[in-house]
């Protein structure tokens, strides 16, 4: 079984993170190109924006202090995570842009994250486990679901495109 402290090693996911980033950065910018939704654009940029600012804060130091919004890691990503689903809900909501299928898939995903991160925190934290199954599982799922998030709102799959594109019929 792996140890909790490899999960919990600031540097590698801030490592991860800043490729988490870029992957938005890139869907963001293709998603110009292709022509992809209004509302995946307004998703895109919050997901890129909060992506964004996590790495950034999380790594703040200043005379040898850590400034983080909470000293346990788990719960400021369960925050933005919380933070960046209710940005984009009141953008559409204020700019009065029907929410595609690929945010709605977007929201799904960031609530799966937001209960890992809590369940690691408990675990982690609370509980104090050096060890435990789900470790290894938060660790690929949390990573596998940001990159989900990514392709699912540059790719919108309720459009016709990728509907005709994944269709069996010859």
């Amino acid at each position: 079984m792996v140890e909790v402290f490899h999960f919990n090693d600031w540097e590698l996911s801030l490592d991860v993170g800043w490729y988490i980033f870029i992957v938005f950065i890139l869907s963001w910018l293709i998603s110009f190109k292709v022509g992809a939704s209004k509302s995946s654009k307004i998703a895109l940029t919050v997901f890129m924006i909060s992506h964004g600012l996590s790495n950034a804060t999380g790594s703040v130091d200043f005379d040898g202090v850590n400034y983080f919004v909470l000293e346990a890691y788990y719960l400021n990503w369960s925050l933005y995570d919380s933070a960046t689903v209710l940005a984009i809900y009141f953008l559409h909501s204020g700019l009065k842009v029907r929410h595609s299928g690929a945010v709605k898939i977007a929201y799904a995903l960031s609530i799966v994250n937001m209960f890992s991160y809590l369940a690691m925190h408990y675990l982690a934290f609370e509980l104090n486990y050096t060890s435990h199954w789900f470790y290894p599982i938060y660790s690929a799922g949390i990573n596998v679901t940001a990159l989900l998030i990514a392709a699912s709102l540059l790719l919108n799959p309720d459009s016709y495109r990728l509907r005709a594109l994944c269709s069996l019929k010859s």
